[in-house]
């Protein structure tokens, strides 16, 4: 079929709209449209990526031959990140390199212009205008996205793309000199739907997230999302040919967990801004279509998966079948100058939950560059690096409770069937006593040896009997915050080391009950003491939105606790 050539007559340099020509929003490939994984030359020929001292940061889109339409939050920080001399804009580019070759450019910037009402991306307004430093010429490789004017109406429920980058390799670095460009499919929904799915998750911290002037991307499954690097990136839909700009990537909760739209900053609603701030023509065009008035009617259920918590979930689901790396996906090791000293589970891409008591004592260091940390998969040998670490507040010893702390991790991990999250349960969560558990952990001294036990959670009386006859009436009170489990299993092999996860099986999905503080699970009905996760459910989430949380499939009775010394 022949490619057809569509110049489209665009209403540029006003919302008077006055007549000037532009041609903009139009792929230079032939009847092809946006599907699959990479970008292909001329597919998303406005695309532009943001480089901070050569370091890609946000994405944005090219809406002139001068302007960069991009989020204001890339600008965060101190306030070198808001001098424009030490950013490029790079565009035309398929494999971003920090030295292109035609079609790819870069460019210098010569202003940064931030809506003045702006703050933070949680309270909107999330837009800023990038000048550059020398004008663009336009080619099948480089071409402006067709902004809206205030009064186009995008097709809820319509089918649009995202684009940005994505590491050349697995665990390649966000930094990596060389990236490819990709692209992703998102369902256009309104601000009530969007509302309704992140209600869905009854934590407080993500109550409707979505105000005036956002506009929400989902996608269904899960499986593809933007990610770290992608903020500003352009939201495209197509219309009749032309493919317009809806929104601008603002916040998402992470890379790509369901139940979780792209908050996007709404292009129609900033219309005028965007206009009062140019001093040249930018891409503004009329929409060629009529579209009925759009109803946002707040419901979601169609919307949310169920199918997959997109945690929890591993490739092997039989804990019997002897250890094996795909049960265990979330196991990672903490080391402390290059040594394993503590086990930890893996809740999201980036964030990592063990025990506090790992980071503090004489021989022990709360500074991140002193850790590393290692998938459990047998992957690589070479630890990944530690960004943050974050005890809890009131965390003094193991003793007295709040025994709980999270890492995160310089760059994302990639999921596969031998890495995934551990599934966080909510605070009125009901793990049973008498349930049958798994602690997992490495054997000290025996590199790449893992063991696995499996355990009965028992009450917090029956637990304070039994644990001060067996060690010696020490005086520790086992509180609500703690949770115990009995060693069941005759002959078991195992140390007892902090951060280890305590994690039980319901339905097939996995939950994270605990994490390892103290006491004893080597020898048959011995007990661990450990952190209760559900307890520290605000304070997790106080401290990043990248979580797995599922809910309880089914409802729970109240356990039984006799509070009898034995086991």
């Amino acid at each position: 079929m022949k490619e057809l050539q569509v110049y489209l007559l665009l209403l540029i340099a006003g919302l008077d709209h006055g007549a000037t020509e532009m041609v903009c929003g139009r792929q230079q490939r032939s009847n092809r449209i946006y599907g699959g994984d990479n970008v292909m030359p001329g597919e998303a020929p406005w695309h532009v990526t943001l480089c901070f001292q050569k370091k890609p940061i946000c994405g944005g889109s090219l809406i002139s031959n001068i302007y960069v339409l991009t989020a204001a939050h890339c600008f965060d920080g101190n306030a070198t990140m808001k001098d424009p001399a030490l950013w490029t804009a790079h565009m035309g580019f398929t494999e971003l390199d920090q030295n292109p070759q035609p079609p790819a450019i870069k460019r210098d910037l010569s202003q940064i212009i931030i809506h003045k009402k702006y703050t933070n991306f949680i309270n909107g307004d999330d837009m800023a205008l990038l000048k550059l430093l020398v004008p663009v010429q336009f080619s099948r490789a480089i071409q402006p996205i067709c902004l809206p004017y205030s009064e186009h109406r995008f097709r809820l429920r319509s089918q649009c793309w995202a684009t940005g980058l994505k590491n050349e390799e697995e665990g390649a670095s966000p930094s990596s000199s060389s990236r490819f460009l990709q692209k992703v499919d998102l369902t256009l929904i309104g601000r009530k739907t969007c509302n309704c799915i992140y209600n869905s998750y009854e934590q407080a911290e993500l109550a409707s997230p979505a105000q005036w002037g956002v506009i929400c991307g989902n996608n269904m499954d899960g499986t593809k999302g933007p990610c770290w690097g992608d903020s500003g990136g352009p939201v495209v839909c197509n219309e009749a040919g032309i493919w317009f700009q809806a929104g601008l990537i603002s916040f998402s909760i992470d890379c790509h967990l369901p139940n979780s739209p792209v908050l996007l900053t709404n292009v129609t609603s900033y219309a005028e801004w965007i206009h009062a701030q140019v001093d040249s023509e930018v891409s503004f065009a009329q929409q060629t279509e009529q579209v009925p008035e759009m109803v946002d009617d707040g419901k979601c259920d169609d919307l949310i998966s169920v199918k997959n918590p997109g945690c929890g979930i591993p490739k092997i689901s039989n804990p019997k079948s002897g250890f094996q790396l795909e049960k265990w996906p979330w196991q990672v090791s903490l080391n402390f100058d290059n040594t394993h000293t503590c086990g930890g589970a893996l809740i999201s891409e980036r964030w990592i939950i063990t025990a506090a008591n790992c980071f503090v004592g004489e021989n022990a260091s709360d500074n991140p560059p002193d850790w590393t940390v290692r998938l459990e998969n047998g992957s690589s040998s070479e630890g990944m690096k530690v960004q943050k670490i974050i005890l809890h507040g009131a965390y003094i010893t193991k003793a007295e409770g709040f025994d709980i702390a999270m890492v995160q991790l310089s760059n994302p991990v990639t999921f596969s069937d031998y890495i995934q999250p551990i599934c966080l349960p909510f605070h009125d969560h009901r793990f049973q006593y008498g349930t049958k558990c798994w602690v997992t952990g490495r054997k000290t001294g025996e590199p790449g040896t893992l063991y696995e036990v499996e355990v009965d959670l028992i009450g917090p009386q029956k637990c304070n009997c039994t644990y001060h006859t067996s060690s010696m009436n020490e005086d520790i009170s086992i509180s609500s915050q703690l949770v115990c489990a009995a060693n069941g299993s005759e002959g078991s092999t195992c140390e007892m080391e902090p951060g280890n996860p305590l994690v039980c099986n319901e339905n097939g999905t996995w939950f994270l009950a605990g994490i390892s503080s103290f006491g004893d699970i080597c020898k048959f009905g011995s007990l661990g003491i450990y952190s209760s996760v559900k307890e520290f459910e605000k304070w997790i989430s106080d401290n990043t939105f990248e979580l797995y949380y599922a809910k309880q499939a089914t409802t729970v009775p109240d356990s039984v606790d006799d509070g009898q010394c034995s086991y």
